[in-house]
């Protein structure tokens, strides 16, 4: 017999907070399924980076200078 969602919901709570974490990772895995729209627009943004980098048309940024530009 397949337990009902109530039973689930109280079983879970009886689990501890790191089996409860795990569980959760495993479900949001379930549900993550990639957009391949949103895929290839990351491909391109990442390969547009990576060639503006090489070619220095996007020169790199000390991380203390990016911080303090972004105020902190």
């Amino acid at each position: 017999m397949t337990p009902t969602m109530e039973e689930l919901i109280e079983h879970v709570r009886k689990l501890s907070a790191a089996d409860r974490a795990r569980l959760v990772g495993s479900i949001l895995e379930t549900l993550d399924e990639p957009d391949p729209v949103v895929e290839a627009a990351w491909k391109e943004e990442v390969e547009r980076r990576a060639a503006g980098a090489e070619s220095g048309a996007s020169p790199a940024v000390e991380w203390s200078r990016a911080r303090s530009k972004l105020g902190l």
